[in-house]
């Protein structure tokens, strides 16, 4: 349960963060570019393909303002069209370098938001450190 004290904490962070997004990501509307980065950077990761179908999907906008949305970050270099094929009919979508190092910038500013405040609070209130097992019943599968 989240405390008065603790709830202070967390809209000012949330309020952060958000400005932070708006300073390093200008002309932007948060939800939706969150939704279509972090969906794109994930999939990077992971190694599986994105398109512009899945970005639309995920960006929760109309099919028509998700495809101009799309265009749009292509156009401002912060997605790259790949093609999967020889004929360039087929392509996939990947994160720009430059949307990648913007993005670990946002995330470590966020990072270094709560840092400061995990220094003036008693660190067991917030994160356990240890965990008590006696309370606890761990039960394994059964094989018969």
């Amino acid at each position: 349960m989240v405390n008065d004290k603790k709830l202070l904490i967390l809209i000012d962070h949330i309020n952060s963060s958000l400005s932070l997004f708006k300073k390093k990501f200008k002309n932007s509307n948060f939800e939706t570019d969150w939704k279509i980065f972090s969906f794109c950077i994930k999939n990077n990761i992971q190694n599986k393909l994105t398109n512009i179908t899945s970005l639309i999907n995920i960006s929760g906008l109309p099919h028509s303002t998700g495809l101009r949305k799309i265009n749009k970050l292509i156009e401002e270099k912060k997605l790259i069209k790949r093609s999967k094929t020889s004929s360039g009919k087929s392509f996939s979508i990947h994160p720009s370098s430059k949307l990648i190092e913007d993005l670990v910038s946002y995330l470590n500013s966020i990072n270094n938001l709560l840092e400061p405040k995990s220094l003036t609070e008693n660190q067991t209130d917030r994160f356990p450190t240890t965990i008590s097992l006696s309370s606890r019943y761990v039960l394994y599968p059964r094989i018969h």
